[in-house]
């Protein structure tokens, strides 16, 4: 945060110039749904956002994957149950066919290590079997 700007609050973005001139022509409308969205619960706790934050740093680092999906312009309309049901199925779906993905990956990996370890085995004077090649590092 610049030395100019102000820190976050409920009403900061009163004092924000509009960016995309939406109009409000009934102040009392507008502060009815301002007084209604501030009597609900928030959306998401303080901990959740701590826990994406952990970890959106560790798919930073490469220690986790990131899929990211939805739309890139998004309306109120859309904000109902069957259409955010949909796009998590297909966000479901995206997901498992990443898994069975890094699954046949991984299974090959492992066939190409044990390969190379029984030739090294070959040619060395310690004799290795195939439970002996090095473990393989998994990933939470």
């Amino acid at each position: 945060m610049t030395p100019t700007e102000q820190p976050w609050t409920p009403d900061s973005w009163r004092s924000r110039p509009a960016q995309h001139g939406f109009d409000y022509p009934d102040a009392g409308a507008l502060e009815a749904a301002i007084t209604k969205l501030r009597s609900l619960p928030p959306l998401v706790t303080s901990f959740e956002i701590e826990r994406l934050k952990a970890l959106l740093a560790e798919a930073q680092e490469g220690r986790r994957f990131l899929l990211q999906g939805g739309d890139c312009a998004e309306t109120l309309a859309d904000c109902r149950p069957e259409t955010i049901t949909s796009k998590l199925k297909i966000l479901l779906q995206m997901s498992l066919v990443l898994v069975h993905g890094l699954n046949k990956r991984s299974r090959a990996t492992d066939r190409t290590v044990r390969a190379r370890s029984l030739r090294t085995s070959a040619t060395s004077s310690t004799p290795r079997t195939l439970t002996s090649a090095p473990a393989r590092r998994t990933r939470t």
